[in-house]
C-alpha cells in the first residue's frame, strides 16, 4: 500500500518535525491503534521526541495520511 500524504498532513509534519518515515513506521507497526471520528483510523507509535499519532483513511491500496500529532502523556 502506498503512503499519500494530505497537504495538511505535510504542513503538520514540518511544523512538528515529525518524517514521512515516522509516519510509515506508526502506521506499519504502531504501538496501537484505535477508530477515530467518521471513517478515520488512529495508529500510535512511541518515537524519542513522544507519542507520535497518526490520522489516516484507507482509499483502495492507499493510506491517505490526514494528520499528524505529538500526543502528550
Amino acid at each position: 500500500m502506498a503512503l499519500i500524504l494530505t497537504h495538511h498532513a505535510r504542513e503538520r509534519m514540518a511544523l512538528r518535525g515529525i518524517t514521512a518515515e515516522m509516519v510509515e513506521e506508526a502506521i506499519h507497526t504502531p504501538g496501537w491503534t484505535d477508530h477515530g471520528y467518521s471513517d478515520k483510523f488512529l495508529a500510535f507509535k512511541q518515537f524519542p521526541p513522544g507519542l507520535l499519532k497518526v490520522v489516516y483513511t484507507v482509499s483502495g491500496n492507499d493510506y491517505v495520511v490526514v494528520s499528524t500529532i505529538w500526543e502528550e502523556v
